[in-house]
């Protein structure tokens, strides 16, 4: 019943119910002081509504029982950077780099809280350490997605479409990787059978994913050949399918923006400062409203970059 109470808080998380997902990480404490497992999801459900000091608390719990588990070092880590504490973010992932050299998820995050303190020539050497290491294909196909997002936001198109395209190299189906490509081809204008071509390999690789995907990618087709208001509705079937994905937000501001519903651009815009999804995709078509037209809602979009955490995945939570 205990492992019950765990993996059902984990799926309330994965549901964005956290409130769900505390009290049946309560009630786990409750039937076993003792289950580790019960403290981090307890921990993880404080930290998504926001009660940063009660989060901590746990987490640093079953860091001191645990001080290997992975996830629960970034989960903490996740805490400091959502604080401002970037430093002591650092620190700690130094730490567990100093005991565990070959963990490569201590240097995605490490990589992420550099790019936070705009310290760029650090994170693009925390995501090519990991390219020199010998870790899974996932894990090596993530570095370079977010190498590529890194030289994005340095606006340097070139090596991030080569990222992009070393990732698909290594793993040809990774859907991230390809969402991340045709993006970039479509900021580059690229006018010639490339794009036709990586949207139809795209649609093969997303023919089994959830309804998001798919309309994500129905509107990305849609605003390539310029219909934006195909693009729009699209878009807006993504949204609600997933409502907490800030990239079919981005591409719905940007279509409505392509549209002249400078209203709708707004709008949504407003709905990406209130999410806090961690989305690596999500930096690219936010890049694209500064490059294609820099003076568009520039203080809101000043705001995206401040407020929206990128690069970081979801731990995970099941026992």
């Amino acid at each position: 019943m205990v492992r019950t109470y765990v993996n059902r808080a984990a799926c309330y998380m994965n549901l964005h119910q956290p409130a769900a997902a505390l009290a049946d990480a309560e009630e786990a404490v409750r039937r076993d002081p003792k289950l580790v497992l019960a403290y981090r999801n307890r921990g993880y459900a404080y930290f998504l509504l926001k009660d940063y000091a009660r989060a901590l608390a746990d987490l640093e719990y079953v860091f001191q029982l645990k001080p290997a588990l992975v996830d629960n070092v970034l989960a903490i880590v996740n805490i400091h950077l959502a604080s401002g504490n970037y430093q002591t973010a650092i620190d700690l992932l130094n730490e567990r780099i100093h005991a565990s050299p070959k963990q490569s998820g201590y240097y995605h995050q490490l990589g992420y809280a550099y790019l936070l303190l705009h310290d760029y020539r650090r994170s693009i050497e925390c995501y090519q350490c990991i390219l020199s290491m010998k870790v899974s294909t996932d894990a090596i196909c993530r570095a370079y997605n977010n190498l590529g997002c890194v030289y994005f936001k340095l606006r340097d198109l070139s090596n991030a479409r080569a990222s992009f395209e070393a990732g698909l190299r290594r793993d040809p189906k990774h859907h991230t990787l390809l969402f991340s490509l045709v993006e970039v081809y479509i900021i580059l204008h690229i006018d010639s059978q490339d794009v036709p071509r990586l949207l139809e390999r795209l649609e093969s690789v997303i023919a089994n994913t959830p309804k998001c995907a798919r309309s994500l990618y129905d509107g990305l087709a849609a605003y390539w050949r310029g219909d934006y208001t195909d693009a729009c509705a699209q878009l807006g079937y993504a949204i609600l399918e997933e409502p907490f994905s800030l990239t079919p937000h981005l591409w719905y501001c940007l279509a409505s923006a392509a549209g002249k519903h400078d209203d709708l651009a707004l709008k949504a815009l407003e709905h990406v400062l209130e999410i806090e999804e961690r989305d690596s995709v999500g930096l690219i078509p936010l890049r694209l409203i500064v490059v294609t037209n820099p003076s568009f809602y520039a203080a809101h979009v000043q705001a995206i970059v401040e407020a929206i955490p990128l690069l970081t995945d979801e731990p995970t939570y099941f026992a």
